[in-house]
């Protein structure tokens, strides 16, 4: 996919909630039958950083481990031969320099406050903003994932841990997003706090923050909001960031690799 460096983060792919992007449209559109998940996706732009940004304490990162061992050693893994795989090993974006998980408190999807666990030894956190009323990349991207993760080895499978933040905090209670992240896959975690500790916690990672949007209708809005993935290794940081349009088997090769190696580059 390619290096993305701070401040700006580079390309992000955003969502308003009816405008469209790179002619991905109708790429997931038959998910929504299958996986109660999908359809395709919006336009794009730059992210920012706010280094200062305070209330969100990044977590200290710890010593890289050392490869796991799984029993998958001598398996291959998937690969897209549609795509050649960039030099550093990953489909995904990688981002320079890695940014680290803030340690933010929100609350799950069963009312409980908390903060997401750094990653340990083998494991590896995706964290993802969005918002339930989302017509399109919401349900889309979130149901790649799931399938991504149905492919896997189960062993695999188990140490990815998916945290879905929401953007709309107003209407998305700990009810709806249970309703919602449950849609996709149980392991799946909804999270919500509020828009300042939201906000905050967007931009410790880089991306501007969602923004309402006026649809025109008295009783509903969109959400405008970036629409990457950051995927967090067991050395505390998120050297690489999903975007919008990556195939089933692009995600699988990365996850795979990423719990078997960590961050590791050829």
């Amino acid at each position: 996919m390619g290096v993305r460096s701070a401040p700006g983060r580079g390309r992000a792919t955003w969502c308003d909630g009816g405008v469209r992007d790179r002619g991905r449209r109708s790429v997931c559109s038959l998910l929504v039958i299958v996986l109660a998940a999908a359809v395709p996706a919006c336009a794009e732009t730059g992210g920012a950083s706010d280094a200062g940004a305070a209330g969100a304490d990044v977590a200290s990162p710890v010593e890289p481990s050392h490869p796991t061992s799984l029993g998958h050693e001598d398996a291959a893994l998937p690969v897209d031969p549609a795509v050649s795989l960039p030099a550093y090993g990953y489909y995904a974006v990688r981002n320079d320099p890695p940014v680290a998980l803030p340690a933010v408190t929100l609350t799950d999807h069963h009312g409980d406050d908390i903060r997401i666990r750094p990653p340990l030894m083998g494991e590896v956190v995706l964290v993802y903003f969005g918002y339930t009323n989302c017509p399109d990349l919401c349900p889309s991207e979130l149901g790649t994932v799931a399938t991504a993760l149905r492919g896997l080895p189960p062993d695999i499978a188990a140490r990815v841990r998916m945290h879905f933040v929401t953007i709309d905090p107003a209407r998305d209670s700990v009810a709806r997003m249970r309703e919602y992240v449950g849609l996709f896959d149980p392991t799946f975690i909804g999270l919500r706090g509020t828009d300042a500790v939201v906000r905050r916690f967007q931009l410790r990672l880089g991306l501007l923050p969602a923004e309402r949007v006026d649809t025109g209708d008295d009783d509903s809005y969109a959400m405008r909001h970036s629409a990457e993935v950051f995927a967090f290794t067991d050395d505390g940081l998120g050297h690489l960031s999903f975007p919008f349009g990556m195939s089933v088997v692009q995600w699988q090769h990365d996850l795979w690799k990423m719990v078997q190696i960590g961050w590791r580059q050829p």
